[in-house]
């Protein structure tokens, strides 16, 4: 629910942060398909910087 919130722009960009950096706290048992299809995230949204780029 949150990447697709934050895909199609409902939440500002502080709002976004938050529930990212956030997220963590709230899974019990982070997976591989969860690490990938969040990886998706960072591909499709170019306002995103990463600390390699």
């Amino acid at each position: 629910m949150v990447k697709e919130l934050i895909l199609s722009g409902k939440l500002s960009d502080m709002e976004a942060r938050r529930m990212v950096a956030f997220l963590p706290y709230y899974l019990r048992m982070p997976s591989e398909k969860l690490l990938t299809s969040w990886e998706d995230l960072l591909k499709e949204s170019p306002s995103i910087k990463t600390k390699y780029e």
